[in-house]
């Protein structure tokens, strides 16, 4: 994964898209992303700016979860989320000004 160079609303979303598009693609492939979560988690905190990886080992580690355990893309979907909504709440616009949100784009049926 690729870090974030700077951490707008659409760089945090393309990079946590990218980070559910590598877990699925494992999923499929039929292996336990369980059983890789200590080599897993490190590569996907690093994609993201110190300011939200802090926050997160914090949350995980309070509430005694696993270094391997969702909690952390659940944990990155609030923030990124949370960056999508301030920005359309202070109406800032950019390039990609019909950038679907997280939760919609990874909406995927079975």
């Amino acid at each position: 994964m690729t870090p974030i160079r700077s951490a707008s609303a659409e760089a945090l979303n393309t990079t946590y898209i990218e980070c559910n598009r590598r877990i699925h693609a494992l999923r499929a492939m039929g292996e336990d992303v369980k059983a890789y979560g200590r080599v897993l988690v490190p590569k996907i905190l690093r994609a993201f700016p110190d300011e939200i990886c802090r926050p997160c080992i914090i949350q995980v580690k309070r509430d005694g979860h696993s270094e391997g355990d969702a909690k952390l893309m659940e944990f990155l979907s609030g923030e990124v989320h949370g960056a999508l909504t301030a920005q359309k709440i202070c109406g800032e616009t950019s390039l990609a000004s019909n950038f679907t949100p997280t939760a919609a784009t990874l909406h995927v049926r079975f």
